[in-house]
């Protein structure tokens, strides 16, 4: 729209999303906060959002129920609120879930990094700032194929596409990563410097635009 008006394209920039890889950092990883909320599972699976159905809740409920049926000892974790919530809630009574609510600072940057694996199963993301958040604290990644989720990770890499709405693909996604850990490591690994290279802070864009548009005008 920006170029019918007549805008140039060389100067338009867009600009990336950014992540603070300073708060959403692997060394905030402290295992032993679970032990306050009884949770012993092999690993912790992380989602962190706003509780609704439209995030798609009710299939990583699904699957989650399916992976313990399996045989898994796991725990999910569930950070946010939102209309689902109580409905999610009592989906998930009886079962190593547990609801924080809504979390900030020191407190969301503790969870994302003592977590294990990131599930995000939204189809109507256009972006999807968890995603970021998650691999900046040393987690792989989870995502549907359906919406913008996709686009920020790199996968089989820094982490899983999975087919949406698919439940028994979810269930083997986690289960992938149950057992077998060292890949869960290296994939999270992988994602924290997906992010630190990737994540460009917007002052170091401006300050190249900046730069480039003083330099167009002659002026040092």
């Amino acid at each position: 729209q920006l170029v019918e008006k007549g805008l140039s394209p060389e100067k338009i920039r867009p600009l990336p999303r950014w992540v603070d890889t300073g708060v959403f950092s692997p060394v905030k990883r402290n295992e032993a906060m679970w032990h306050r909320y009884s949770l012993n599972g092999e690993m912790k699976f992380l989602y962190v959002g706003r509780i609704s159905k439209e995030k798609n809740l009710e299939l990583l409920a699904d699957a989650f129920i399916e992976t313990i049926n399996r045989g898994f000892c796991v725990d999910l974790v569930v950070v946010g609120d939102g209309p689902y919530r109580s409905e999610l809630e009592e989906r998930l009574s009886g079962y190593p879930a547990l609801f924080t609510g809504f979390l900030e600072g020191e407190a969301l940057s503790a969870i994302y990094a003592s977590s294990d694996v990131f599930v995000f199963p939204s189809t109507t993301d256009t972006f999807g700032n968890v995603v970021l958040e998650a691999q900046a604290s040393g987690l792989p990644v989870i995502v549907s194929d359906k919406g913008g989720p996709r686009e920020l990770m790199v996968n089989n890499e820094t982490g899983i596409v999975i087919s949406a709405d698919n439940k028994r693909l979810l269930a083997d996604a986690l289960e992938l990563f149950l057992m077998n850990r060292e890949k869960a490591g290296i994939m999270g690994e992988n994602a924290r410097r997906f992010v630190e290279n990737k994540a460009i802070h917007p002052r170091d864009m401006y300050s190249t635009i900046l730069r480039d548009s003083f330099a167009g005008a002659g002026v040092e």
